[in-house]
């Protein structure tokens, strides 16, 4: 690749937009096209997440403004889309607690994990968290019931049925559940695996979650084993 800085170019680029996003959102309530122009914005900047991945590994060009800005920009991404969508009443605040709280969490077991000479792999609970998480919310830009409001409209014998509706409705509030699942599966599964009382002649251990390189690669993260008992 002529140009290496093309991974780090996506990543400020998705940072870019997400004050354009917030604004789309906002204007959601106002105007009812912008939740198309808010949803485009998302899936845009979302899949520059996947590019920029695919680019560092294609041609080796990890950086280390990469391994900062990167899950930095995905995790402002998709924090400002959860509290926006929040505050439109589409996802219950709890929710958004228990997503970006898990998040919150998973750093710190994380960066006490590094400390303590013990080597991360990605998980399959975290990356099907992502995947649902991405999904969820880019429906619940357009959806008009909010979470299982679909349930209602079956109450409601009087409500007309809008089925391209129902079923972005349903698939949104099953793909949000299932996000919510998996992120308090991982992170339980992370932590309990967790042992960082290692002896000096003990390999380090493998603990999956869901780690991602400078530019959106699975990696794993190598650090050096402790010379003494932790």
């Amino acid at each position: 690749m002529k140009n290496k800085n093309i991974p780090n170019y996506l990543t400020i680029l998705r940072v870019i937009l997400i004050p354009f996003f917030v604004v789309a959102v906002l204007l959601i309530p106002t105007w009812d096209f912008m939740k198309y122009v808010a949803l485009g914005i998302y899936v845009f900047a979302s899949l520059t997440d996947f590019v920029d991945g695919y680019l560092a590994r294609k041609y080796n060009v990890v950086s280390d403004f990469g391994k900062l800005m990167d899950p930095l920009a995905d995790k402002l991404l998709v924090a400002t889309g959860l509290i926006l969508l929040s505050g439109l009443g589409v996802i219950p605040s709890w929710v958004t607690v228990i997503l970006i709280g898990r998040d919150f969490v998973m750093d710190a077991v994380r960066m006490l994990a590094v400390t303590k000479g013990v080597i991360m792999a990605a998980g399959m609970y975290g990356k099907a968290k992502t995947a649902f998480q991405m999904v969820g919310i880019s429906l619940a830009l357009i959806d008009n019931m909010g979470w299982f409001g679909f349930i209602e409209i079956f109450k409601s014998s009087s409500s007309k049925l809008v089925w391209s509706e129902l079923l972005i409705n349903i698939l949104m509030s099953l793909s949000i559940s299932l996000a919510v699942i998996f992120s308090i599966v991982s992170c339980i599964k992370y932590i309990t695996s967790a042992k960082f009382n290692k002896k000096e002649d003990e390999e380090p251990k493998m603990l999956e979650e869901n780690s991602e390189n400078g530019n959106g690669e699975n990696e794993v993260v190598e650090v050096e084993v402790a010379e003494k008992q932790i």
